[in-house]
């Protein structure tokens, strides 16, 4: 069994971080997948164990920032697509590429490597990866 579990009301890299922590350390029976960009995680267990530990890491979040809103909605799987990128000359290029991408794309994450000219694409959306690698190979 999987579940997504947005933060609405956090926006500090470190009180996430130190708030998952917690949970990794206390929940050992799941599996944590994390999104620090959109500040998500996913909880992943059997389901046996899911309630009793999804609950707990619940308990955990609340009492370490008791304000906390958090939205359980169903994870989805996420697909990941990685796109060689020609020509890429400059730092800024890759930076540019990777900031416009993620304005305009449905994306989980985004990655523009200058050092390896590759674009690493993750989303919900398999038609978004099939149709973006389309346009992109056409555009050359």
């Amino acid at each position: 069994m999987r579940r997504k579990f947005e933060f609405d009301n956090i926006n500090t890299l470190r009180l996430f971080d130190d708030i998952i922590s917690e949970v990794v350390v206390k929940c050992p029976n799941i599996k944590i997948e994390l999104n620090k960009e959109k500040f998500y995680f996913i909880l992943e267990a059997n389901e046996e164990v899911f309630e009793e530990e999804k609950n707990r890491a619940i308990e955990i979040v609340k009492s370490y920032y008791p304000n906390i809103e958090l939205n359980e909605t169903e994870a989805f799987d996420v697909y990941r697509k990685i796109v060689y990128l020609e020509n890429l000359d400059c730092a800024n290029c890759a930076a540019k590429v990777e900031r416009i991408s993620k304005r305009t794309l449905d994306h989980e994450s985004i990655i523009v490597d200058f050092a390896t000219t590759r674009m690493i694409i993750e989303t919900t959306s398999k038609e978004l990866i099939d149709n973006t690698i389309l346009s992109l190979h056409f555009m050359n």
